[in-house]
């Protein structure tokens, strides 16, 4: 259905807008496409108004100019990458729109190594097409990632003298042997607007110490699966000096001795030491980082000096123990280490004028917890500040039962928590299987829900998120088997602002139970997953959602489908 749509921006001009589909305005100065379905492609064209309505447009050509640009682009963003590529045909300022950084951020340019039965040629061919598809002139910003390429030296990739685009902001590898010393002469030398580095699955980065250019706008550094030296570590990140998010993640690390000492015993320090690592985080890196991800090595953070770092992003993970078999992580020092990134005041001063800011608050506001034990629930209860807290924890006995529920407890005092997942890891024994009770028994306060927007948990028997969770975007029931017909109809009739539901387990749903359900409440869902349900193929005519996207049921019965098709 076709219409016409009257917009009235920040400034004094006046727009129409014609678009193919309905269209609802929630606010008076800005436009919020909200489509039906995403097979239907909507195509947008700007018109002037008639006289009588125009306002000064003469005076101000250049700025409804702008404007117009403006409002295509925040269209724009609703579209997929090949619908803004045919949109950016239509005429020049549509062009030039397609072109903002806010769009261009969200493109990926994926490299992948070709496979060994092309010609040499072939090959060539193909990196050099790809060389020019990222030298358009207009696009201001590239987020690049290769992946497994054949090229030996990667940092000769664009030419001999370097050459890789200036405009690259975003720069992911992937699965090479190995990133030698050219590569960041290159990047320094040419990537003057990199904030972005992740290198994934890198078998050696040998870099040399000598003098470069500091990456002034990297802002992000990750390493995951590198195998990487002290020296190189040091060498890579002092290219780095305003780095904020610092991450390593499945990188062998290793408690190496002192260096008289390894020389007697005829051993080569040559991998990356906690020693390093320590060291780095709380002299170097204590004034800039403020994300920090410790996988696989998340015991060095109890070495830590205490008030080191300010963080406000933390994840601590060990879901692979056996890569750290000679080394026993004390968790009373990373229980003391994580309660000290509580709130806590900086005072700083202006000289200048004599004048004191006002107190400037470092507080830790997002964190993740991987299979560790639930001793650290305990420090986790004096983070009230936290916004996102996600735990999948190690219950093994009766005192981390009790820590989770003095847990359940401290949320009453975490006023400002927005997403919450608590979980157990997957049982590894036959006899720890029954402690998958205890987060049935995880009863989260009444008054947390005036602030939680997505939770990720087992529910109690109270099942209180049913009657109080009209706040939530998403949810994730864990053990869907506790939900009878009546608590799945309290669900839909009482949580009608869910995006994203996902129930597993969900044994007593069957075609009869959902065809008396009101699914057609949760008018905005975009996300459907129900495991472990008695459905077939009937049931299908009674999810009559607008704007679902993704519909997932497993075990779903097609057998007279396709014996209609047969």
């Amino acid at each position: 259905m076709s219409g016409l749509i009257w917009v009235r921006d920040s400034g004094a001009s006046l727009y129409h807008i014609r678009a193919s589909g309905s269209r609802k305005i929630h606010s008076m100065y800005k436009i919020i496409p909200l489509f039906e379905t995403t097979a239907v492609k909507y195509y947008y064209t700007m018109e002037t108004l008639p006289p009588e309505v125009s306002i000064n447009k003469s005076e101000n050509c250049e700025s409804t100019n702008q404007k117009k640009k403006h409002i295509i682009t925040e269209i724009l963003e609703y579209l997929s990458f090949d619908d803004r590529r045919r949109m950016a045909l239509v005429n020049r300022t549509f062009r030039y729109a397609s072109l903002h950084p806010v769009l261009s951020r969200r493109e990926l340019f994926v490299y992948t190594s070709p496979v060994q039965r092309l010609r040499v040629d072939d090959r060539r061919r193909r990196f050099e097409d790809f060389k020019k598809a990222l030298r358009e002139p207009r696009r201001k910003r590239l987020c690049l990632k290769f992946r497994g390429t054949n090229r030996a030296d990667i940092g000769r990739a664009f030419g001999s003298d370097g050459g890789w685009p200036p405009s690259v902001v975003s720069l992911h590898l992937d699965s090479l042997c190995c990133v030698s010393d050219s590569f960041l002469d290159a990047i320094t030398g040419s990537c003057v607007s990199l904030e972005e580095l992740r290198l994934e699955n890198i078998g050696q980065l040998y870099v040399v110490d000598k003098p470069r250019r500091p990456l002034l706008a990297l802002r992000s550094v990750r390493f995951d699966r590198v195998g990487v030296s002290d020296a190189c570590f040091n060498v890579l990140m002092a290219c780095a000096p305003n780095v904020t998010d610092v991450g390593i993640e499945n990188c062998q690390t290793y408690d190496w001795l002192d260096p008289v000492d390894a020389a007697v015993a005829g051993i080569s320090n040559a991998g990356l030491s906690d020693a390093n690592i320590v060291g780095y985080l709380q002299s170097i890196a204590a004034h800039t980082v403020d994300s920090l991800r410790l996988n696989q090595c998340c015991h060095v953070f109890g070495e830590i000096r205490p008030r080191a770092l300010r963080l406000k992003s933390l994840l601590l993970s060990q879901d692979k123990p056996y890569l750290n078999t000679c080394r026993i992580i004390d968790y009373e020092k990373l229980e003391s280490a994580l309660a000290l990134q509580v709130r806590f005041c900086v005072q700083a001063i202006n000289y200048i004028i004599n004048y004191y800011f006002d107190c400037l608050y470092v507080s830790l506001q997002w964190l993740e917890i991987n299979h560790l034990p639930a001793l650290l629930l305990g420090a986790v209860s004096r983070l009230h500040d936290l916004r996102h807290l996600t735990l999948n924890l190690t219950i093994i006995g009766l005192d981390d039962v009790e820590c989770l529920r003095k847990f359940a407890e401290s949320l009453r005092n975490m006023k400002r928590i927005r997403t919450l997942a608590v979980n157990r890891v997957i049982a590894t024994s036959v006899m720890d299987v029954g402690s998958d009770v205890v987060l049935k028994e995880f009863a989260i306060p009444e008054c947390a829900y005036e602030s939680l927007t997505s939770l990720d948990c087992s529910l109690d028997g109270s099942l209180c998120v049913l009657h109080t969770g009209k706040l939530l975007s998403s949810l994730r029931i864990r053990n869907g088997d506790i939900l009878t017909a009546g608590g799945l109809q309290l669900l839909f009739e009482n949580l009608i602002g869910l995006r994203r539901l996902w129930i597993d387990n969900c044994l007593c749903l069957d075609d009869d139970i959902m065809s008396e359900l009101p699914v057609s409440n949760i008018r905005g869902l975009v996300s459907l997953k129900i495991f472990n349900a008695n459905l077939t193929y009937r049931c299908l005519p009674y999810i009559k959602l607008l704007h679902l996207n993704i519909l997932v049921i497993d075990n779903m019965s097609l057998g007279p489908c396709v014996a209609l098709v047969i």
